[in-house]
């Protein structure tokens, strides 16, 4: 229930309180964080010897903000674009035998960082994307293309 209110009420909720604002702009933009575990399910063997865990809601959440995503890109429109930016997992310390585990199934060799995430930001925030409205930026380091 947690992971629900955190990652998908919430994000009803900020649209539905900025919905006039954002159209009355003519130009307004939204773009949600969602997961690659939104999209593919759960690696088991990763997490292995740890303490990480990745609950059921945690990936049905995420889910769930692609297509919210879909929905409100259909209906804001045309005045309004929202668009979900996708992670692939972020470096935050995590245990040593996780990440040797995760880069080892990552194209490029490593985590990401936040700094990573800054373009895709820029991207769908400014008019270099103006037409582009219910996608979702993949931003993994290939990790989903196995």
């Amino acid at each position: 229930n947690a992971a629900m209110q955190v990652n998908l009420t919430s994000a009803f909720t900020m649209v539905q309180e900025a919905q006039s604002e954002l159209t009355e702009s003519g130009r307004g933009s939204v773009i949600f964080f969602s997961s690659i575990y939104g999209q593919v399910g759960p690696v088991s063997d990763l997490y292995e010897g740890t303490d990480i865990v990745q609950p059921a809601g945690y990936a049905a959440s995420k889910g769930g903000l692609l297509q919210f995503s879909r929905y409100l890109a259909t209906t804001l429109a045309p005045s309004v674009r929202v668009n979900t930016i996708t992670p692939g997992g972020v470096w935050r310390d995590q245990p040593e035998p996780f990440h040797q585990r995760y880069v080892a199934r990552t194209p490029l060799g490593r985590m990401a960082h936040e700094e990573d995430l800054k373009g895709a930001v820029a991207y769908l925030s400014s008019d270099l994307s103006a037409y582009v409205t219910g996608h979702n930026l993949v931003v993994d380091g290939g990790w989903t293309t196995w």
